[in-house]
């Protein structure tokens, strides 16, 4: 998971290009000058000037931007998760010192209420070139580029830019690139890649392969919707869901499935209060079968819960649970020492919520490469790779997953036997013979 390409290096391999191109016509553009002016059925330019040549831009008159027009496509994946309201803008992210966007330079307003459908059309208009800092030099000097990733996000805190308040929602694998020499001939290379002066497009893969053979679109007049980068929005927050639970333990009445906050279990960490979540009973002693639960998952953990995860390639802050069924005392929470007894674990799957707001530019890009979910999703510690929730989590025999060979709580041998580990005197039923004991319950 880890990248670790500088893109200093990476520069000097490209070779893009764009001839620089003319600040398209600005002004006031009036329809009734190109045809006959309904008032007197006469060209008003001909006959003097009228009040539509006048300063006031009439309600049907459109002002083109000044500068290059640099835009493309939003594809909005609405199964990712809901869209945060507020401002949907799209914006030009310089690359950074270290590889990944490091902050905004451009920035438009693509929609006002945050609603976004399909394909959304976005434009980022660019006047001049770029400013000197955002350049570095390829081909041994014969030429400068610069590199700018767009991408799109809810402005929550309607600054008009982007800041850490705003939610990222995701970026393109198709990179806008400004080259610029001395001269009127490109190097040999940026020609034969099919680069020029100015503005070009070129794939992020094509840069992080280090590829001798760049595909660069030459595009020094901008790009549209046709031909220009899809943004891909897929940092969407997951609020919750549905995960299957499915196991071949058995679970008697009484039994719970819950959330197990990774800090209560680290002996080094002192246990935050409310260490679990979303506690619900699960029996299965008559059902006899693998299905358990559908156990539902909604809202966000306590800040308690949130924190970085060290086994993460990047900074990231998230919440990790372990999901456990026990044998519960009443109370919905487990409790050592008690009538609370651990029955199955899931072995290879934990619940995991990635926290949104703490990704700035160059986390968000690297949590949108690695197509990390943000939200609640589950974690495959086997195959380390993110998964939807509604893949569900298999619970596994305790003693199989954790080890235990206390026998007072239960040892390896009895976890799928009728002696499940559980206290007699916790089970149901009472200790009068007379009228039954513990044993001449159902269940064992």
């Amino acid at each position: 998971m880890r990248i670790q390409s500088s893109l200093l290096a990476l520069l000097a391999a490209l070779a893009l290009a764009g001839v620089l191109a003319c600040p398209p016509p600005t002004g006031d553009l009036d329809d009734d000058d190109a045809v006959a002016d309904d008032d007197d059925f006469s060209d008003d330019d001909d006959a003097g000037p009228d009040d539509d040549d006048s300063t006031v831009v009439d309600d049907d008159d459109f002002t083109i931007p000044p500068g290059t027009g640099l835009g493309g496509t939003i594809l909005y994946q609405s199964v990712t998760g809901d869209l945060p309201t507020g401002p949907v803008r799209a914006g030009l992210a310089v690359i950074g010192d270290e590889g990944p966007p490091s902050e905004e330079r451009w920035t438009n307003v693509v929609s006002e209420k945050g609603g976004l459908i399909g394909d959304t059309v976005y434009t980022v208009y660019v006047e001049g070139e770029p400013p000197d800092d955002d350049f570095a030099p390829v081909l041994e000097g014969d030429a400068e580029v610069a590199i700018y990733f767009p991408f799109t996000y809810v402005d929550l805190d309607n600054s008009g830019d982007h800041t850490q308040a705003d939610h990222i929602l995701g970026f393109s694998e198709l990179l806008h690139a400004f080259i610029r020499f001395d001269g009127d001939d490109p190097p040999d290379e940026v020609e034969a890649w099919g680069g020029g002066y100015g503005w070009n497009t070129v794939e992020f893969d094509d840069l992080a392969d280090g590829d001798d053979d760049l595909d660069v679109d030459h595009t020094p007049d901008g790009t549209n919707s046709a031909i220009g980068p899809e943004i891909r929005v897929a940092l969407l927050s997951n609020s919750g869901g549905t995960v299957p639970l499915t196991t071949d333990v058995l679970l008697p009445t009484g039994s719970v499935v819950s959330a197990m906050h990774f800090s209560a279990l680290d002996e080094d960490t002192p246990t935050v209060m409310d260490p679990e979540r979303f506690t619900i009973p699960a029996s299965n002693y008559e059902l006899r079968a693998a299905d358990l639960v559908d156990w539902n998952i909604a809202g966000t953990p306590p800040a308690a819960h949130i924190g970085p995860w060290p086994e993460a390639d990047f900074d990231v802050d998230v919440a990790l649970y372990w999901v456990f069924a026990y044998y519960d005392d009443g109370d919905q929470q487990f409790i050592p020492g008690t009538c609370d007894t651990p029955l199955a674990a899931g072995a290879t799957r934990f619940l995991l919520w990635v926290e949104p707001s703490t990704l700035d530019l160059p986390t968000g890009f690297y949590a949108w490469l690695m197509d990390v979910p943000m939200g609640w999703s589950l974690f495959d510690t086997q195959l380390e790779t993110f998964r939807l929730l509604v893949s569900g989590i298999e619970l596994g025999p305790w003693d199989d997953v954790v080890g235990d060979d206390d026998d007072s709580a239960g040892d390896d041998d009895d976890s799928g036997g009728p002696d499940l580990g559980i206290p007699e005197e916790c089970l149901p039923g009472d200790d009068d013979d007379s009228a039954g004991d513990d044993d001449d319950s159902s269940e064992p």
